[in-house]
């Protein structure tokens, strides 16, 4: 099966640090989480 759904859109392309989201899906874990498109995440489950 799948792994863990996020419900994130990335934007893939090559940063010096971060992921930029370009979307978040309505409803997902993400968005209930309080990411919005346009966040950068630096650090996942503590980790950079």
């Amino acid at each position: 099966g799948y792994g863990p759904y996020l419900g994130t859109i990335p934007d893939m392309t090559p940063r010096d640090f971060g992921l930029r989201l370009t979307g978040v899906r309505e409803g997902s874990p993400a968005d209930e989480g309080g990411l919005r498109a346009g966040d950068v995440v630096v650090e996942f489950d503590g980790k950079e």
